[in-house]
């Protein structure tokens, strides 16, 4: 298995950080190295700004923030339960794509797919992620540009997806 190389954890939170997203799936929990990318990024979030008054001026302030939801789902208990280790703020779902999107409520602002690297499940957590997408959510499926996973380098290519040239590559889909 891989994990995400550091130019693609750093990619995650910076999307994460420019969207700002409500809600944040991660299928495939893996070893938890994307998913403490993301919960990072999303533990530093602010929304606002709240504004003061000094002197006859309105100045910024401090942001309020508010934490993002955070999902993720994997097959393997054993996965689940390590990552959760890092990142106990996250809803854990052992189990598929569906599972997760069956228990979670509300529309994702990103998604990020490094599930079953097989094209008719990268077709499905795609297709699942779509009809759960907010309206300007964002879909990243990581080695979209590796020959260790052909098939979802040829998903990409069949959907019009493209790939940023990271060591794994980044199919980014923007709603």
């Amino acid at each position: 298995m891989m994990a995400v190389h550091a130019c693609e954890g750093q990619f995650l939170h910076g999307l994460v950080l420019a969207l700002r997203p409500k809600v944040i799936v991660e299928i495939g929990t893996g070893q938890g190295v994307s998913l403490r990318h993301l919960c990072d990024a999303a533990e530093s979030i602010e929304y606002g700004p709240a504004t003061c008054c000094r002197n006859g001026l309105t100045m910024p302030t401090v942001f309020a923030r508010k934490s993002c939801q955070i999902w993720s789902c994997d097959v393997l208990q054993e996965r689940i339960d390590y990552a959760h280790r890092f990142c106990p703020e996250v809803n854990f779902v052992c189990g598929d794509a569906a599972i997760l999107f069956a228990q979670m409520g509300d529309q994702a602002g990103l998604v990020f797919i490094d599930g079953d690297h097989k094209y008719a499940a990268v077709a499905s957590d795609f297709d699942l992620s779509l009809a759960r997408l907010d309206k300007r959510g964002v879909i990243v499926l990581h080695d979209a540009d590796t020959d260790y996973h052909p098939d979802v380098r040829d998903f990409c290519r069949t959907r019009g997806i493209m790939v940023l040239p990271t060591p794994m590559g980044m199919g980014v889909y923007v709603k």
